[in-house]
């Protein structure tokens, strides 16, 4: 039971951590996506929305400054053609001369002719256009009209001396736009030079109110809370739609962080800080009039649209993950159970039940497959260990011919060739061993008779060996006495004969050796000639190296002594070699004269030795024959003992031979009995 309960338990853990397991991997792969779209997706494409919004919006004011601006400017075109300044020359007023004292007043009603005219269509235009302030018009001449009237201009006033003037004519025909503040209002100067062709007739320009443009940048917001910066490009602050009072300051005031200079406001966005919060900022330069607008976006705005995407996004996901969850503890479920069965079918089978039937699995997908499988693998080992264990019964029981009839599929056709090899070997075996006795009890039986017969002659054979030995005993003791005497003979003579031939070994010997030093001789006048040929090479070689050492001047000098030494030394080789032939020749001769009275010493000696070889061989030939004819005798009666042991022992073999068939005999049949235990014969046809 306790192991039962410990089983249910492991089997518990482990299904419950397939579960897990599926929960795990669903939980991740639902929240990989869900967290990269929070933290990562959304975010940034919320500040970029941001960031194509203001930049539509940048896009949009300058359309809207573009269309004012090219109003303006096409009313100072209006307002100031060449004609009108070719016509005005010498017939407007000129203050160039009017000093301190003089009157300096600019009126309109007083003017008369032209000048009159020309101030009463510029006062019109003006009034009929709100937004412009002053219409002016100035000669090359020096001659200067303005609306509204009513204005005292400065003493000695030279309207070509004055900055519109001058910076207008910087244009060459292009419009300047320079703003300025006024009475609490920025105002823009809009300037044109006016040319005769080649010819500078004069400069006409308006300045006009930026409140209405103001207004309208005031009115485009980024966001809940974003606004609008227009920048002159000289840093001048034209227009800061949240703060007023920053119009007409330089950039560098502001201190916005990441833009302290005209130089670092550059087109595009960017993060920054002003007064101590975080913006989003994004720079749009016109290219008409080379103005910037900046917009600021605070960045917590941009946070809370992100905080509300992640709550949306925490929301969706929450709903995803339950939806999902059930349907993952469904299908979970679905799979877990019939897996727990087949488990424990598989639990059972790894413990040999084989008998139990495999749980039914009604689907076609991989479960299905795997209970069918199941299945099919305990109905075939179920056959196949039936059929091996019945024809291992069979073999047990004598049948030594198996058949195996089951189709056995894959890896389990070695174990049907492995059981039929067995079987065959077994009964090949046995068939050899029964033949094999057969013929042990045929040879056994042979052996039995022969060695009763052998032991009858062999007794017969002993009697007539022993009559035989006396006799040739009695023969051998006469033919020892006469050996002994002619051996006696022998090792007199032959001892003489030997003194003789080692007195004749030792004199080849010496000539032998004196050969050897003549030749040894030789060899050395071929060496000292060798070392005479390397003394001179040697001598050559040194003689070769002073001269390179020369050549080498000082750093050869060591090597010139060695060169010195060298030669020096082969010198002395080559002399004591020709003093060494010398000697050796003296040797020599005296070495052939006593070679000659060796040879005729030895020759002498062989003579006596070959005398005495005659006697010695005569004498020889008398004690072989005498010692043949002893031992003869001995072999003969040695022979005859071994006639008599031999027989004695055949005699003794034959009837233990015949003991030893019988009992063979015996076992021969025991063997029999137990090869015809098993049934050797072919199978029955089925």
């Amino acid at each position: 039971m306790k192991r039962e309960k410990t089983g249910k338990s492991a089997e518990k853990t482990r299904y419950t951590s397939l579960k897990r397991k599926l929960i795990i991997i669903f939980t991740v792969v639902i929240a990989i996506p869900f967290l990269a779209m929070a933290l990562y997706v959304l975010p940034n494409q919320i500040r970029a929305q941001y960031i194509e919004s203001s930049g539509q919006q940048l896009k949009l004011a300058d359309e809207n400054m573009k269309t004012f601006l090219a109003e303006v400017q096409y009313n100072v075109n209006y307002l100031a053609p060449a004609s009108l300044l070719k016509s005005a020359a010498g017939q407007l007023t000129s203050y160039a001369d009017r000093g301190e004292a003089d009157d300096r007043v600019v009126r309109s009603a007083m003017a008369g002719g032209i000048e009159q005219e020309i101030f009463e269509t510029y006062d019109s235009f003006r009034l009929a256009h709100p937004y412009i302030e002053w219409v002016y018009l100035g000669l090359e001449s020096k001659e200067f009209i303005q609306t509204p009237g009513e204005t005292t201009l400065a003493a000695h006033y030279d309207p070509t001396t004055r900055p519109f003037y001058l910076e207008a004519v910087k244009g060459k025909g292009e419009f300047v736009l320079e703003p300025y503040e006024y009475d609490g209002s920025v105002l823009l100067e809009v300037a044109k030079a006016i040319y005769d062709g080649d010819r500078l007739l004069g400069v006409g320009g308006m300045d006009v109110s930026l409140d209405s443009m103001t207004e309208m940048l005031n009115q485009i917001r980024i966001g809940k809370n974003g606004y609008l910066i227009l920048l002159h490009q000289n840093g001048t602050i034209i227009s800061h739609a949240a703060d007023t009072s920053f119009n007409m300051r330089s950039i560098e005031e502001l201190e916005i962080a990441g833009m302290g200079s005209i130089e670092e406001v550059s087109d595009g966005a960017k993060r920054t800080s002003f007064q101590g919060e975080q913006y989003l900022t994004n720079v749009y330069t016109s290219p008409s009039t080379g103005w910037k607008v900046i917009a600021m976006v605070p960045q917590k705005e941009i946070f809370s649209a992100i905080f509300n995407v992640w709550i949306l996004i925490l929301l969706l996901a929450a709903l995803t993950y339950g939806i999902g969850l059930i349907l993952v503890v469904r299908f979970t479920d679905a799979i877990q159970i019939p897996i727990r069965k087949l488990s424990r079918r598989l639990e059972l089978l790894a413990g040999g039940d084989l008998h139990t039937e495999v749980p039914l699995v009604d689907s076609k997908d991989e479960v299905g497959i795997l209970a069918s499988s199941l299945h099919s693998v305990v109905e075939h080992l179920n056959g196949y260990i039936e059929e091996m264990g019945t024809a291992l019964g069979e073999i047990a029981d004598g049948q030594i011919c198996i058949d195996l009839r089951q189709k056995y599929l894959g890896d389990f056709t070695s174990i049907k060739k492995s059981i039929q090899r067995i079987s065959d070997s077994l009964r090949q075996t046995l068939t050899d061993i029964n033949q094999s006795a057969n013929q042990v009890d045929s040879g056994s039986r042979q052996i039995s008779e022969v060695s009763q017969h052998l032991a009858q002659g062999s007794q017969k054979q002993a009697g007539s060996v022993e009559n035989l030995s006396s006799t040739i005993a009695e023969i051998s003791v006469t033919a020892k006495q006469h050996a002994n005497y002619a051996a006696d003979v022998y090792e007199s003579i032959n001892h003489v004969q030997s003194e003789m031939e080692t007195s004749n070994q030792k004199m080849h010997q010496m000539v032998s050796a004196m050969a050897l030093i003549n030749q040894s001789s030789e060899n050395i006048g071929k060496i000292i000639k060798t070392i005479e040929e390397i003394a001179f090479q040697t001598n050559i070689l040194a003689l070769n190296a002073a001269v390179e050492a020369q050549r080498a001047g000082a750093a050869g000098k060591g090597f010139a002594v060695v060169a010195d030494e060298v030669r020096n030394l082969a010198g002395r080789s080559a002399a004591a070699a020709k003093d060494t032939t010398h000697l050796i020749e003296a040797s020599m001769v005296q070495v052939d004269n006593g070679a000659k009275i060796l040879d005729e010493t030895a020759r002498s000696l062989q003579n006596a030795v070959e005398g005495a070889k005659g006697v010695v061989q005569a004498t020889d030939k008398i004690v072989l024959a005498s010692t043949e004819q002893a031992n003869s005798i001995e072999k003969v009666t040695s022979g005859i003992t071994q006639i008599s042991d031999v027989i004695q022992a055949n005699s003794a073999t034959a009837e233990e031979s015949a003991a030893a068939s019988e009992d063979l005999t015996g076992q021969a049949e025991i063997l029999k009995e137990l090869v015809h235990k098993f049934r050797l014969d072919e199978l029955p046809q089925k």
